[in-house]
């Protein structure tokens, strides 16, 4: 879709971008491919003003038990120039606070 000319920063009907959907659902190799088609990786969400570090830091606590599969999801956007101010939501909420463990400390590990 992204070779067809597809705008990879739209927001879908949940306000999110393809790159949300797949950070928040624990895809990395989907993550990884719409960063290699240069998605944007800072771009805010319209619901919760957050980045898709952000969708998938909630998502290894709340969508889905693969604390792999988001920390591979975390490095790609890390690797791709995610910028963690851009994942602090609306009300202010780092994405260390609402992810699970191992999520949190690699994410803590990647910004200090």
């Amino acid at each position: 879709m992204a070779e067809l000319g597809f705008e990879l920063g739209g927001f879908g009907e949940s306000g999110a971008t393809a790159l949300h959907a797949a950070a928040w659902h624990g895809h990395p190799a989907m993550a990884e491919l719409l960063v290699s088609f240069r998605a944007p990786v800072n771009i805010r969400d319209a619901t919760h003003g957050a980045s898709p570090l952000a969708w998938a830091a909630h998502g290894s606590r709340n969508c889905r038990d693969a604390d792999c599969d988001y920390c591979a999801i975390i490095d790609t956007l890390f690797d791709a120039g995610a910028d963690y101010a851009a994942s602090i939501n609306r009300w202010g909420i780092q994405p260390e606070e609402i992810a699970s463990g191992p999520v949190a400390a690699l994410i803590r590990s990647r910004v200090l």
